[in-house]
C-alpha cells in the first residue's frame, strides 16, 4: 500500500496478530470474538478490543482521531 506502518491496523483474533502489528509499529485492534479467547488477547496488549465486527467503524474513526 506504500503506507508507513504507524499509518495501519492490524485488525486479529489471537495474540499472534496483536503481536505481529505491535512489531511492525502499527495500532492494533483485537477481535474478542474470533479464535483466541479475550484473556490471551488481553495479554498481547492490543491498542483496542472490539466485542463485534460491527463495532469496528467507530473505532477505526477514533484512532484516526488520536484518541487512545
Amino acid at each position: 500500500l506504500g503506507l508507513p506502518a504507524n499509518e495501519c491496523v492490524v485488525v486479529g483474533d489471537s495474540p499472534v496478530d496483536i503481536l505481529a502489528g505491535k512489531a511492525a509499529g502499527s495500532s492494533t485492534i483485537a477481535a474478542a470474538y474470533g479464535y483466541g479467547t479475550r484473556e490471551e488477547l488481553m495479554a498481547a496488549a492490543p491498542s483496542r478490543v472490539i466485542e463485534r465486527f460491527a463495532d469496528l467503524p467507530s473505532v477505526l474513526n477514533s484512532l484516526e482521531r488520536g484518541n487512545p
